[in-house]
């Protein structure tokens, strides 16, 4: 038996909220394990969500995500996820810093 990820999301920001999925190949990347081992590990047991699913709640991350004809002509709020990235703020606040000083030089 070949067993995948497909993780529904729902996440916010400031300004909407939206749904997505996370698929095999960035679920294991983001939730550290493959799919077969996280199953493994519940041996048979029937959770809801495992617990390493549920630590995603709350968690804050970077979405980039890959656009298809649906979500392009139909408005369709269902995003795949193509990458998740963790923020750095210090990385944020460099970039915010830079932004700030090309205003200036303007």
């Amino acid at each position: 038996m070949y067993v995948r990820y497909r993780v529904r999301l729902q996440i916010s920001d400031h300004t909407s909220t939206t749904s997505c999925t996370l698929f095999d190949e960035e679920a294991a990347r983001l939730l550290n394990t493959s799919a077969s081992k996280l199953l493994d590990t519940l041996d048979g047991k029937s959770e809801e969500a495992p617990k390493i699913i549920q630590q995603l709640c709350g968690k804050k991350l970077i979405f980039r995500f890959k656009l298809n004809d649906s979500n392009l002509t139909f408005g369709t709020q269902n995003y795949a996820v193509k990458r998740t990235f963790v923020p750095d703020d210090r990385l944020e606040m460099l970039y915010l810093d830079n932004k700030a000083e090309e205003v200036k030089l303007h």
